[in-house]
């Protein structure tokens, strides 16, 4: 990288001038804890205030980041709010070489995980617990999810994160134009080697074979649909320069994070160190 390089700027920005300058508004908290507790909260205080409303409460949720959803089982079940009317809908889960789903029991399976530490307390926990609400896109269905978005009457928020190469779900840098990945939808794609080498560095102590090669993911088409989005990015370290990326690149198929300029209604969480300039050099 030539000490003119585009993305040399980028890295060299601080919080004053990032905030100044992004194409999405941020909000930036003073820890790496505080993005997180106030994702909990948010999603919360959502569901709170739509059951005081007699309103249902509908979601698109990642799996990763996941602290938040510790966070989330105590709130409700101390609060003892009701989940009768929660209607979730997953980003996406693992699949191995032929396109199928991981079993639950498979230790990076999204659907084993929230079952373990969200849906399971839950459903034991007398708050009205529905399993039958929540939805994953399914490989063999791809549009079952569609359907049960559309029979809930849409999605009020997205959740997520953002991956290395800003992607939202699966939805990796692609090779076609932005209509096309504006209108994508569910399906099954091949998972990039940069985000294997990530996602086995986070839940594989760096082994790449642990990582499923393929997933099923919702499309930008279900994840711009709904009326709210809110991203997170609490403090790991490679996020640094990918949520440069989100606030200050005009949309691009390269990084599909970017096409969150477009909605109405965004938010990107972060904590304060995501957002100081970043020291290159070997490590």
């Amino acid at each position: 990288m030539s000490a003119r390089h585009p993305s040399l700027r980028l890295l060299r920005m601080g919080p004053g001038e990032l905030r100044r300058r992004s194409r999405i508004p941020l909000r930036v908290h003073p820890t790496q804890g505080a993005v997180v507790s106030n994702f909990a909260r948010s999603l919360y205080g959502e569901l709170r205030e739509n059951n005081q409303r007699g309103r249902p409460t509908r979601w698109i949720l990642p799996v990763g980041p996941v602290l938040q959803y510790p966070l989330l089982r105590g709130l409700i079940l101390h609060g003892g709010e009701s989940c009768r009317d929660l209607h979730i809908f997953h980003m996406d889960e693992y699949c191995d070489a032929r396109g199928r789903w991981v079993p639950r029991g498979h230790p990076m399976s999204f659907r084993g995980y929230m079952e373990r530490v969200l849906y399971g307390p839950l459903q034991r926990g007398r708050v009205g617990f529905r399993p039958g609400q929540v939805h994953y896109p399914d490989p063999g269905r791809p549009g079952s999810i569609r359907q049960a978005m559309a029979d809930a009457g849409g999605v009020d928020t997205c959740y997520g994160g953002i991956g290395v190469r800003g992607h939202l779900a699966f939805n990796e840098p692609c090779g076609g134009s932005l209509k096309a990945l504006r209108n994508s939808t569910v399906r099954v794609v091949a998972l990039n080697p940069d985000t294997i080498v990530i996602n086995a560095i986070g839940g594989a102590g760096g082994c790449l074979g642990a990582v499923p090669p393929r997933a099923v993911t919702l499309g930008m088409r279900e994840i711009l649909g709904a009326r709210r989005i809110r991203l997170y990015a609490s403090g790991v370290g490679w996020q640094r320069y990918i949520v440069r990326v989100a606030c200050l690149r005009r949309p691009t198929v390269e990084h599909p994070v970017t096409l969150m300029q477009d909605h109405p209604d965004v938010e990107l969480h972060v904590d304060r160190g995501t957002l100081e300039p970043i020291q290159m050099g070997p490590t």
